[in-house]
């Protein structure tokens, strides 16, 4: 797994930092309202955030035998950075917004936002709250509020609305929610030598066009050239007008569009940007504050979950030839599907992260050839008898993923009453067969081309994510939607694809092989 990601001004960043943000509740994290946050609470101590070996990752030669293998091998090891989370440090993550205190209120304030809907007869004005909803991260609060809005418009017709900045955030908010909507809309702005050069000053129309531009679907020439034309301009604002109030905006959204920003990140740092707005809505700026302050302390009470599972599991201090990476891990899944209702997926998929990344490493560099191939069988038979075949330092990962497996498909069966045997297992076994034949390509030197490498990875192990998300996040599973692979496929594969080639940015052995795939391709 990849150890950066995107903040909402579109930088890199560590996951430590932002999880540190997100879920710590460091001092510009939680959002305090008026005689609402605790001014006693002591300050949490912060273990250091990076370790002292600042220098690469080095390859480390172990020697090595086991019973089960035939020839006394020498490992690959990578120096991974040892976690950064200290036990006790989580343990003593307090927030005043847990166990529901705030309920009462939030639930008023609920209703007087539901009351901004309709207001006004004007569909660009309830456009604008729909996307200050959204940007502040409580879409989830007024899912049939904003149906209805982006229904009507869609009826009514976004030909109705004038300006740049209403038609732009119209096609942005309606394509994004899956609305077929076609971008000659935006003709009406265009003369025989483009988009039209009075549009040049209009900061907030230029803004809602370069949102609207990263939307594009291929060959949609008008979008390509929204976003040049938009992007050209934006930048001569900010050096034209440094003390707009929009300014700050453009500077985010240059760097990193809304389409490819995490939402709770998006979320904090739009609500200081809404708060300095003179046309703020009271009760919509303090809702935000509050939803924030609490599913930040659900996250928080996920966290310490999950770190005592994963410290009673033991395999952080039994084995270490794999990265620990328990924080990273949900900061993920929490980013993916914040909202409270999701609490079950964000604690399956990080516990499904941390076990397959301890596979993920045994295969890449750890394991011999002959022990990736007995582990493969062994998770073939999906016996706990099979771990006699193990040596030792694998049995506790073996049965780790063994037990995790068939408590994920128990509590398939507590819920939904169907047992999910026949879709997990195929799909664990086709992982670690994908993890195998990359291990016996390296071991063969043999360079696959690559369509040969995306085929196995993806086809044959890379929608087991998917999968885990699919069945804890699917909120009204029948029979007819049982079957991920009928409902969900083409999404999960393409999913899949976009992470697959974003994980393998990071040095490995595996992507030196990827390299040679690109490079044997090219040169065809």
């Amino acid at each position: 797994m990849s150890s950066a990601c995107v903040n909402a001004f579109g930088s890199l960043v560590s996951y430590r930092s932002s999880s540190t943000l997100l879920m710590l509740g460091g001092h510009k994290s939680r959002l305090d309202l008026c005689n609402t946050s605790s001014n006693n609470m002591k300050p949490l101590k912060i273990v250091p955030m990076h370790n002292n070996n600042t220098g690469p990752l080095r390859a480390t030669v172990l020697s090595y035998s086991t019973e089960t293998s035939t020839q006394n091998e020498p490992r690959q090891t990578l120096e991974y950075h040892p976690t950064i989370w200290d036990e006790n440090l989580i343990e003593s993550i307090h927030s005043p917004y847990a166990d529901g205190v705030f309920n009462t209120r939030i639930e008023e304030l609920r209703v007087e936002v539901k009351h901004l809907f309709g207001q006004s007869y004007d569909l660009a004005a309830d456009l604008e709250l729909v996307d200050k909803i959204q940007r502040l991260g409580l879409a989830y609060h007024f899912s049939e509020e904003i149906d209805n809005v982006l229904a009507k418009v869609y009826t009514e017709g976004i030909e109705s609305l004038r300006g740049l900045n209403d038609n732009a955030l119209c096609f942005r908010l309606l394509r994004q929610n899956g609305y077929n909507v076609s971008s000659d809309v935006f003709n009406k702005f265009r003369d025989e030598k483009g988009f039209m050069k009075c549009l040049a000053d209009d900061a907030k129309g230029l803004l809602s066009l370069y949102e609207a531009a990263h939307l594009a679907i291929p060959e949609e020439n008008i979008l390509d050239e929204a976003k040049e034309f938009s992007t050209e301009h934006l930048r001569k604002l900010l050096i034209k007008d440094k003390n707009s109030s929009i300014v700050e905006l453009i500077k985010q959204s240059l760097e990193a569009p809304l389409h490819c920003l995490m939402p709770r990140i998006a979320a904090r740092n739009y609500i200081d940007f809404y708060e300095k707005e003179e046309t703020k809505s009271s009760c919509l700026l303090e809702l935000a504050k509050l939803d924030f302050n609490v599913v930040q302390a659900l996250h928080q009470k996920e966290v310490k979950e999950l770190s005592r599972w994963w410290e009673d599991l033991g395999l952080a201090k039994k084995t270490t030839f794999f990265r620990d990476r328990l924080f990273e891990s949900y900061f993920w899944a929490s980013q993916i599907a914040p909202e409270p209702k999701f609490s079950k997926f964000r604690i399956i998929n990080t516990k499904f992260a941390l076990i397959a990344t301890v596979v993920d490493d045994f295969y890449d560099l750890y394991g011999s050839i002959e022990e990736a191939r007995i582990f493969t069988s062994a998770i073939r038979s999906w016996d706990v008898k099979a771990m006699e075949t193990l040596p030792d330092d694998l049995k506790m990962c073996y049965l780790s993923w063994l037990n995790f497996a068939n408590e994920t498909m128990y509590d398939i069966l507590k819920t939904y009453g169907w047992e999910a045997a026949q879709i997990f297992k195929p799909e664990w076994v086709c992982l670690c067969e994908s993890h195998l034949k990359q291990a016996e390509w390296l071991h063969e030197g043999y360079t696959p081309s690559l369509e040969e490498y995306l085929h196995n990875d993806l086809v044959f192990g890379g929608l087991t994510i998917p999968v885990h998300a699919y069945y804890f996040v699917e909120e009204n599973l029948t029979e007819e939607t049982l079957d991920w692979r009928k409902k969900a496929y083409q999404i999960s594969y393409l999913s899949a694809l976009i992470v697959r080639l974003t994980d393998d940015l990071a040095p490995s052995e595996v992507m030196r092989l990827i390299v040679k795939c690109f490079q044997t391709n090219c040169r065809k």
